[in-house]
């Protein structure tokens, strides 16, 4: 959990009863453009994502990237990738499983987490019924669709 994310009081005990191995509550970008994180590729460009605008709300959603502020993974995951597991790009060269990926400038290492979790065959999951308010100027909570409410207190959900 990231300390400007606040979760719901039961969130560990609903996130682990999709027994997934990467799973994130929902919640949304907390500055311009805002919008809720649930990102699938777009393009061969590895780091081109776009918003999944046709999901059902309050389903388990996959995606290709979820941010880590309310992620729960398995120790499984950590055993199968090899480290680092989270780091912040800057035109950096991997060698993953014998073959070197380059990373774009400014993919954040959740994203990268994910990215390479996948490459590993381990699948990104949210829980759009598990919503979580994403602190900042205002308290960004996102709707059942691709509705923002901003609110100046939020109290746990």
């Amino acid at each position: 959990l990231d300390s400007d994310v606040l979760p719901p009081p039961d969130i560990i005990q609903r996130l682990m009863v999709h027994n997934k191995r990467i799973v994130s509550a929902l919640y949304a970008r907390r500055h311009q453009p805002m919008y809720p994180f649930l990102l699938r590729k777009t393009s061969e460009n590895p780091i081109a994502f776009g918003l999944i605008p046709d999901y059902q709300a309050g389903s388990l959603v996959e995606v290709d990237v979820a941010p880590a502020g309310a992620l729960l993974v398995s120790t499984e995951v950590f055993r199968k990738v090899p480290r680092p597991w989270f780091f912040w790009s800057a035109d950096r060269v991997l060698d993953i499983g014998g073959q070197p990926i380059t990373f774009t400038t400014g993919t954040s290492e959740d994203y990268q987490f994910c990215i390479r979790a996948k490459q590993y065959g381990i699948r990104t999951w949210v829980d759009t019924a598990i919503k979580c308010r994403h602190k900042g100027e205002f308290n960004v909570v996102p709707g059942d669709k691709f509705d923002i409410n901003l609110q100046t207190e939020a109290p746990n959900p």
